[in-house]
């Protein structure tokens, strides 16, 4: 269980179901940037891939994807498509979208919420996943 400092005073105001996408969207990249997620053999990385059918609604979340964002992605290192794990970091490597070109700057500006409704609307179980993770 990933430890929930960071988002207690978010998670006191408020039901997570009434999180604007950003919010939500910081919870999925606070589970992102979680050292235990790289231990492939650990609980936290084993609850969250466990939760993938969920989380990825098919065995393969780049056919969500434009291939615009996919290819920008691609170029900076490899993806599991069927792992939930590679879609936090799908997710959390976007911050970096004013470097993409404009086909993919135009799907996920303004940062962060064009981030979060590109993502959170293609895969909403993905905040209910790292929320459970952390609660």
């Amino acid at each position: 269980r990933i430890s929930p400092s960071p988002l207690r005073q978010a998670a006191a105001e408020a039901h997570p179901s009434t999180w604007d996408g950003p919010a939500r969207l910081l919870l999925v990249r606070c589970v992102s940037d979680e050292p235990d997620l790289a231990d492939d053999a650990g609980p936290v990385a084993a609850a969250l891939e466990a939760a993938a059918p969920a989380v990825l609604g098919s065995t393969d979340w780049s056919a969500a994807i434009a291939p615009a964002v996919l290819s920008v992605l691609a170029q900076h290192r490899p993806y599991r498509y069927e792992s939930s794990r590679d879609l936090l970091r799908a997710v959390r490597n976007c911050d970096h979208v004013q470097s993409m070109p404009a086909e993919a700057q135009a799907l996920l500006l303004p940062r962060p919420a064009g981030i979060a409704a590109y993502f959170l609307n293609r895969f909403p179980a993905v905040f209910w996943a790292c929320y459970a993770l952390v609660r």
